[in-house]
């Protein structure tokens, strides 16, 4: 089965007329190159080198490949060469691009290092089937309890699908332990109320059956596929979820003899103090805080989120997907980013690449403006597009502040899960306040509680 899908650009044109142009965040077209807080040499850099892709932008973009190409393409530019660089240092036997973010990771990858020395491939698997595959070998709630995001608010769905265990017997064993059919609730509640508790005890016999039948299913998958030896995986990030999920599977089976090392775009400070996780942009910045939803939008494989593996009568082992969650308009703008993303790469090919430093301050700067510091123009073209995250969500799309003031329990829970919560309140208090500093409040508020 082939697993590099076609992403060629609109137009190959990449030639420069002067490289020298000075960049400015004045013009008539959108702009989403407007750098701040570089020093001095970087901030040089980005001046010519938006000066390059001023050259080269055409009009007739759309705005969507437009961000690929001035936005994703330079960080991700950054970030193939940064992993080239340092998987030839582990001298790693394979490298794993994970399904579904690594889809754009590894077009790109391969884009730059068609002819690679060390053998890549493309891996079905998801948070959700490696944290339900691995939770029989410690079902203890607490444990269970660490597999989820700390800040974001659960609900009796969603919790449930985790563990492939969502149905209407579920929902009357919900409600017959007191438990709110509407009841939102943060991870770390679960071992400290009792209710909860007591659902999940009932429950704790059907999640563990499932647990190791999906062990089963990802334990014949990995071996099928290769996963041996010394490997590295590459994903998007923030947590590193899923490789903490693998070595506590790998560790369970005697026969895999492997060790993991992961390559992120980005982790938590947590994280990225974790053994064999590498990242590429600075933990301190960590771009997941408060804008996962819409820094990972550009990224998924134009297919469904995978649900489990299928063992066949001859042993082999297929992946089950979703069906694939975007209307036409949403996937032709995922796949406008992408290819905005790719034709900038096909183009940076061919700058002079002692030009530019690539280091991840300098790749990520752009997405980092933009993510943290967003202009109401940028929120209103983005704020509006649906990801998903368990069930499908505007990335920032708030109700009004009249409706806030009456449902303060809704506010908390649509900021906990917008994809971008900067953008979130900008549109919801049309104000340039310190927002960044809003949230950080709010989360350690979040965290004193319980």
């Amino acid at each position: 089965m082939k697993h590099v899908f076609n992403l060629d650009g609109k137009n190959d044109k990449c030639e420069t007329k002067d490289a020298s142009i000075s960049a400015s965040c004045s013009s008539n077209r959108t702009q989403f190159t407007c750098v701040r807080k570089l020093e001095k040499t970087q901030q040089k850099d980005w001046k010519i080198l938006k000066g390059i892709m001023d050259e080269l932008i055409d009009p007739a973009w759309d705005i969507y490949f437009q961000y690929g190409f001035e936005v994703l393409g330079p960080l991700l530019f950054g970030f193939c060469k940064w992993l080239h660089e340092k998987s030839q240092e582990q001298k790693l036997e394979h490298l794993f691009f994970l399904s579904r973010d690594g889809y754009l990771l590894l077009n790109a990858y391969k884009e730059i290092y068609p002819e690679d020395k060390i053998p890549i491939s493309y891996l079905y698997i998801s948070r959700k089937a490696a944290r339900e595959a691995q939770v029989w070998l410690n079902a203890d709630l607490k444990e269970i309890s660490k597999l989820f995001p700390e800040n974001i608010y659960l609900e009796c769905r969603e919790f449930c699908s985790y563990f492939s265990i969502e149905s209407e017997e579920t929902i009357r064993i919900w409600e017959d332990c007191g438990l709110p059919k509407d009841m939102r609730f943060l991870p770390k509640e679960l071992p400290q109320n009792e209710r909860l508790a007591k659902f999940y005890e009932r429950m704790k016999p059907q999640i563990i059956e499932k647990s190791r039948k999906a062990y089963l299913g990802i334990t014949q998958y990995l071996r099928q596929n290769g996963f041996r030896g010394k490997v590295g995986i590459v994903d998007i990030g923030w947590g590193g979820t899923i490789q903490n999920c693998l070595n506590s599977i790998l560790k369970n089976d005697l026969r895999s003899g492997c060790e993991i090392v992961g390559y992120y775009l980005g982790l938590s400070q947590k994280a990225s103090g974790e053994k064999n996780k590498l990242s590429f942009i600075a933990a301190e910045e960590e771009p997941q805080e408060f804008d996962a939803g819409f820094v990972e939008y550009p990224f998924l494989a134009p297919e469904g989120s995978l649900i489990g593996y299928s063992i066949m009568p001859d042993g082999t082992v297929k992946p089950r997907l979703e069906n694939y969650e975007y209307n036409k308009e949403g996937k032709e703008t995922v796949r406008s980013m992408q290819t905005g993303t790719i034709h900038f790469i096909k183009c940076a090919k061919k700058f002079d690449r002692s030009s530019f430093s690539w280091d991840a301050a300098f790749s990520y700067a752009n997405l980092k403006r933009m993510s943290k510091h967003p202009s109401m123009r940028e929120v209103n073209i983005f704020g509006d597009l649906v990801y998903f995250d368990g069930e499908k969500r505007k990335i920032a799309a708030p109700k009004s502040i009249a409706y806030y003031l009456m449902h303060l329990k809704d506010f908390k829970y649509d900021l906990s899960v917008s994809g971008w919560r900067i953008a979130f309140l900008r549109r919801l208090f049309k104000a340039n306040f310190n927002y960044n500093g809003m949230l950080k409040l709010y989360k350690n508020t979040l965290q004193a509680k319980v």
